[in-house]
């Protein structure tokens, strides 16, 4: 149990069953210039009252029954982390600051919980740079800062959810470079501009794709809506003597104040770039005009 401020000149390594910050207890490594390693090996690691419980440039977090919780999220101000979870339990984490995603202990991961949900919310931007991978819901947040335009989530990697949803806010821009977003069987939901300020696009480069495996697809955006990939495509179930059922499940992209485009046109010339049972396209200046969209 952390019980006081922990606060040292260089970096700070807890390895215990359990990690406990308890009222006002804190970790902070070098005035946040160094870096912080918890293993809570048999247990959680469980937020305290201290407005922030680690302080440092990066946070390695593992626990085998959680780290934080819904309702008491363990809050940091730290650049980079790595984040892993192995039993039954969530990882509930708010940041303070620039967040990147990103694998420090080798394992290909910069997020993993084989037993729950993931929910990051970082102020902001907020970058994920190595996979994440979750047997439940995630959520990954960039909100709102004291800046208009930079609360940006970048998807540079895998996102995974191998048993729930997964939902992607950004209070301005949602852009994915590269990677697949992917659940089996749940809902995928990408919303750009979730502070209305008037800013926020959608931004699929050439390669990227969402992949629900017969669950819904929603994008919403207030400015342009560039897509590659929407894969809503399920199973097909039938027999020899019965028709195939294909359990697709439905896309919904919305533009309230720019256009819908075809992010990869002329780059991949001959591809769908949504595949749904249902489709609902609606935007305020235009549909894939010149470019035109395959679906």
């Amino acid at each position: 149990t952390i019980k006081d401020a922990v606060n040292t000149g260089d970096n700070i390594s807890i390895k215990t069953g359990a990690i406990t910050f308890s009222g006002s207890g804190y970790v902070n490594a070098n005035s946040g210039s160094n870096t912080v390693y918890l293993n809570a090996q048999t247990g959680a690691i469980t937020s305290g009252t201290a407005a922030t419980d680690v302080t440092g440039v990066s946070l390695e977090a593992i626990a085998s029954t959680g780290i934080g919780a819904s309702g008491n999220v363990l809050t940091t101000v730290i650049s980079q982390l790595d984040a892993t979870n192995t039993g039954i339990g969530d990882i509930y984490i708010t940041n303070t600051g620039a967040l990147e995603l990103v694998d420090l202990n080798s394992d290909t991961y910069s997020v993993n919980n084989t037993g729950g949900n993931v929910d990051i919310e970082a102020h902001s931007p907020l970058t994920v740079t190595d996979d994440v991978l979750a047997a439940g819901n995630i959520t990954l947040v960039a909100g709102d800062d004291t800046s208009v335009t930079t609360d940006l989530l970048t998807l540079s990697a895998d996102v995974s959810s191998t048993g729930g949803n997964i939902v992607l806010d950004a209070g301005d821009d949602i852009s994915q470079t590269t990677g697949t977003v992917s659940t089996t069987g749940g809902t995928i939901t990408a919303t750009a501009d979730t502070e209305n300020d008037n800013s926020g696009a959608f931004t699929q480069s050439a390669g990227a794709v969402f992949a629900s495996n017969g669950g819904n697809i929603t994008v919403s955006a207030y400015g342009d809506a560039a897509i590659a990939d929407l894969d809503a495509s399920g199973t097909t179930t039938g027999d020899e003597e019965a028709a195939p059922v294909a359990t697709d499940g439905n896309v919904s992209v919305t533009s309230t104040h720019g256009a819908i485009t075809d992010a990869d046109l002329m780059i991949v010339p001959i591809d769908y770039d949504i595949i749904a049972d249902n489709v609902i396209l609606s935007a305020a200046t235009g549909i894939a005009g010149d470019s035109p969209a395959e679906i």
